[in-house]
């Protein structure tokens, strides 16, 4: 499943999970979504919210450092 979309060919819905490439962070393929609205960022910015108890808080990356995104894959069935 190659399916990578570059961030400047098109964006994901306004704040729809998806995952990004970011190839300047220690682990640079994780789960965020993209908020064209953020008052902190001028271009908006890619957030990460926190994915359990004790898993941290909230992270995110401006809007430049994330270089390319892809649809989440579906949740599998069955047992």
């Amino acid at each position: 499943m190659e399916n990578w979309i570059k961030v400047e060919d098109k964006l994901p819905e306004k704040r729809k999970a998806v995952l990004v490439y970011a190839p300047e962070m220690n682990e640079p393929i994780t789960t965020m979504y993209y908020d064209p609205d953020s008052d902190s960022a001028e271009f908006g910015e890619w957030v990460s919210e926190p994915s359990g108890p004790s898993r941290g808080g909230w992270s995110s990356l401006g809007a430049r450092d994330v270089t390319h995104w892809m649809p989440l894959p579906k949740a599998p069935s069955g047992n």
